[in-house]
């Protein structure tokens, strides 16, 4: 009889060292294949980038005429060059969110920002826009003219409505406010500069803006509730017997 327990406890014993030692193994190895995932989203994110970038430069050259939705409120707006760096940070902003924001979040966010792509482009197409000239000649420093020659390479000044710029920022501070809520402050901190950046650099009016906001809005809405409506029907299915 101390025989037996003996050799159980000595069972129990071995078999929680081995335990402890699968989830010594799998925490050292759990960081590394979320490390590997978290770059993979990070470079998918820079490769939409890049893709969204070219077909926004093929889509400026389809056009031939234009339209200006600048109105009164334009006017007042003054040229604040400087702004041009917290405009550029916008690039920087989805490859963040594909950092910070799990899996699920960064879909949603991904699928969300290519709907609103695909709308803008197509608006782009049937009814193309284009801002007026831009005012470089005011700008003192040098190294802001070269930055202005380049963002005007990429950036052209058609195809403003509705601004992207706008839309994207507020679509990725959703998805990190839902995810992340104690990172969202910051994040729509940054979107606010890119939105009042976009008409202080003259590379939008406030009909570009309010547009890009309007889409947002609407396709956030759109994925959210998809999200919703998924999660509802993944919690209500009844596992087979």
């Amino acid at each position: 009889m101390h025989d037996s327990v003996m050799l159980s406890r000595g069972h129990v014993q071995s078999s929680g060292f081995a335990d402890g030692g699968a989830r010594v193994e799998q925490g050292i190895s759990t960081p590394a294949r979320l490390t590997t995932r978290t770059l993979r989203r990070g470079a998918l994110a820079c490769l939409c980038l890049l893709v969204g970038l070219l077909a926004f430069g093929v889509i400026q050259r389809l056009s031939s005429s234009f339209h200006s939705l600048q109105c009164a409120v334009d006017k007042y707006v003054p040229f604040v060059p400087g702004a041009v760096v917290i405009y550029l940070s916008f690039f920087l902003l989805l490859p963040f969110c594909a950092l910070i924001i799990p899996d699920d979040q960064f879909k949603v966010t991904l699928r969300a920002s290519s709907t609103a792509a695909l709308i803008a482009f197509a608006v782009y197409i049937l009814y193309p826009t284009e801002h007026a000239a831009h005012p470089l000649g005011v700008i003192e420093s040098g190294w802001l003219v070269r930055v202005y020659q380049c963002v005007h390479m990429i950036d052209r000044r058609t195809n403003c409505f509705p601004s992207l710029h706008v839309a994207l920022s507020i679509i990725i501070a959703i998805g990190v406010t839902r995810s992340r809520p104690q990172l969202g402050f910051p994040v729509w901190v940054v979107a606010t500069g890119i939105i009042i950046s976009s008409v202080l650099t003259k590379q939008h009016y406030a009909a570009d803006t309010i547009g890009g906001m309007v889409l947002a809005i609407g396709v956030s809405t759109h994925w959210g509730c998809r999200r919703t409506e998924a999660g509802t029907l993944g919690s209500t299915e009844t596992p087979a017997p």
